[in-house]
């Protein structure tokens, strides 16, 4: 019926999709997939993970700038929901890594699997990806719960 992507091959899925195949619109849009359905050989690739950085980034104030962490398909998933939501963002990548330590009253969202807590400073709201974090943990059972729908059609029991 489907199957999930993870990193690092949420870019590089799409390589793979053939011409009978497809993207939901947001999938182009970001450039990245992390799920494919699978009808009867005729493949759909969707993007679960911009659905749960959208429900979750809605809860916080866009009138503050938004860093996102990282340049992988996660992080495009990431910048598009912030887009949706009507955020300033600001890119940190290792080219300008060094200026976690000075942002300031912000919210900043992890996109790496690299745990930077202790490099963010307290002012900040601070969004975490990786899974054995609260905010991790509630993201992943987000974007689990859409895909959940889309393999079965039924919505998840939250």
């Amino acid at each position: 019926k489907g199957f999930a992507i993870t990193m690092p091959y949420k870019t590089q899925v799409l390589n793979c999709m053939g011409a009978q195949d497809s993207c939901v619109d947001n999938v182009v849009e970001i450039g990245a997939a992390n799920t494919i359905l699978n009808d009867n050989g005729i493949l759909t690739a969707y993007n679960t993970d911009s659905y749960a950085a959208t429900i979750f980034l809605d809860r916080y104030d866009n009138r503050k700038k938004l860093y996102i962490v990282g340049d992988g398909g996660y992080a495009r998933a990431v910048t598009w929901a912030a887009e949706d939501c009507r955020f300033r963002v600001e890119s940190v990548t290792r080219e300008n890594w060094n200026e976690l330590h000075d942002i300031r009253d912000s919210v900043v969202y992890n996109c790496t699997p690299v745990d930077i807590t202790d490099m963010i400073d307290k002012s900040n709201d601070f969004i975490n990806c990786l899974v054995e974090t609260e905010t991790g943990r509630e993201l992943a059972r987000l974007q689990a719960s859409k895909q959940f729908e889309l393999y079965t059609g039924k919505k998840f029991p939250l």
